[in-house]
């Protein structure tokens, strides 16, 4: 694919990123849910990478790609379906940082536990017959944002953004404990938006985690720096 389609992608995720927030709230759910996985497929365009990759290169990209469907689930009230979805693009996320190190790095996954373990707190009594999958759900996402952070830093990670990839971990685990506080514990109206704020930011610094330094392909850093870090 050229760079002046990934380009025009990228344009085409921003259009779609903006009716959808100016119609939040106002257009029928089927016009939404048309919009909603727009940008984030627009995301994955721009992230694929260039004939030849691997697939261990392409998990980043499929990740958005399936993130895409759990936003169409969503839209669609398919509440448990979407999260089933959402999990499933966590463990692609996770096998794609792994690529980068497998140094456990255990206190970096410190924060992310209390952050779960608090925001677990808060939802539990309310959360009924949602308990274990919400549970399971919270624990692919800190381990998300975990492994994210163990990238952040090491070079011996073969093309490893880790720093993209940190912020785009936390911001897309931020706006999944304010959508999940929103929708079980307090609602407040304006939160739609800053979830789907924080979702976008998230996802596409986590797509610029993906792309290549510049004028090196994604292929050639795969084969040509090294296996990843024990």
């Amino acid at each position: 694919m050229t760079s002046s389609a990934r380009r025009w992608a990228l344009v085409a995720g921003a259009g779609a990123a903006l009716a959808y927030l100016a119609l939040l709230g106002q257009a029928p759910r089927p016009a939404l849910a048309a919009l909603k996985p727009l940008p984030v497929l627009a995301l994955a365009v721009w992230a694929w990478p260039p004939a030849p990759a691997t697939w261990p290169a392409r998990w980043l990209p499929l990740a958005l790609v399936v993130s895409a469907a759990g936003d169409l689930l969503l839209a669609l009230d398919a509440f448990l379906a979407g999260v089933a979805v959402f999990l499933a693009a966590h463990v692609l996320y996770i096998a794609a940082f792994l690529q980068g190190t497998r140094r456990l790095r255990p206190w970096r996954a410190l924060p992310f536990l209390l952050w779960g373990a608090a925001t677990f707190a808060l939802l539990a009594p309310v959360l009924g017959r949602l308990l274990v999958p919400v549970a399971v759900y919270m624990v692919a996402v800190c381990a998300m944002m975990w492994r994210a952070a163990a990238l952040a830093g090491d070079r011996a990670a073969p093309g490893a953004r880790g720093g993209w990839a940190l912020a785009g971990a936390v911001l897309f685990g931020a706006s999944d404990t304010l959508l999940a506080l929103h929708r079980f514990h307090t609602p407040w109206p304006d939160a739609p938006y800053l979830v789907m704020l924080l979702y976008w930011a998230g996802q596409a610094a986590l797509a610029r985690s993906a792309r290549p330094a510049s004028g090196i392909s994604a292929g050639f850093q795969y084969h040509h720096a090294g296996p990843p870090a024990a």
